[in-house]
């Protein structure tokens, strides 16, 4: 029902689940992030196990203790994201390269797909993005390279004209059909969003673009997230 990943985001081996250790004789701690193959869901979990010995000193069975560290998980890799979309910036002048790199930087800590939008002749033009999976390349092809700024039911337009970000916490395929243009009606049956985010690129007083990212699961995204695009 789920997959296992450690903190370098490599598969956890079954081995070094800290109950199998237990059985063995052994105390120990392991930081582990649980997906739900279903949902695509994340929780983090410190997991503590230690054996149970009889009389004779062979053990009987292990006692695993786990504590939800999700939240203290999402503040680091906030912080982090930070950290790593800053240094970025400063390391190029091409401005393309730059923000594909952190597009993809975003779908590895926080999204499944990140779009970042430029302003150029009265419209916004789709500079860099990034998905999870590579075999969706598909559905960035669905997306238009180019949405007009007096599109009304383009969000992303919106939220340049507007300059105020936009959170969506939890919605559904029809929700999103208010607010998406027809064109990307097909990207959407293919990549059903559940929950995602936009911010106005800003340099100094004056909208330069939108940045917005978005995840296949209901309520990943939050007013921290938030937040934390209108620093980057």
């Amino acid at each position: 029902r789920f997959e296992m990943f450690d903190e370098r985001d490599q598969p956890f081996p079954v081995e070094r689940l800290p109950g199998r250790l237990a059985l063995q004789g052994l105390e120990s701690e392991a930081a582990i992030r649980y997906r739900v193959k279903a949902t695509n869901q994340e929780r983090w979990s410190v997991v503590r196990a230690t054996p149970i010995f009889d009389e004779r000193g062979e053990v009987r069975f292990a006692v695993n203790a786990f504590h939800d560290v999700t939240a203290r998980k999402a503040a680091e890799d906030r912080l982090r994201l930070l950290a790593e979309a800053s240094e970025l910036l400063a390391q190029s002048f091409d401005y393309r390269q730059t923000f594909g790199a952190i597009a993809r930087l975003i779908v590895a800590r926080l999204a499944d797909s990140c779009h970042i939008w430029i302003e150029e002749d009265g419209a916004l033009v789709r500079v860099a993005s990034a998905t999870s999976e590579l075999d969706r390349e598909d559905v960035l092809e669905a997306f238009p390279e180019r949405i007009e700024l007096d599109d009304e039911r383009a969000l992303t337009a919106r939220i340049y004209r507007t300059r105020e970000p936009f959170l969506l916490e939890e919605t559904s395929a029809e929700q999103l059909s208010g607010v998406t243009p027809t064109d990307r009606a097909a990207a959407l049956a293919r990549f059903p969003v559940r929950s995602g985010l936009g911010v106005p690129l800003l340099h100094g007083d004056r909208a330069i673009g939108v940045l917005s990212y978005a995840s296949l699961v209901a309520g990943r995204h939050d007013e921290k997230d938030l937040a934390l695009a209108e620093l980057i």
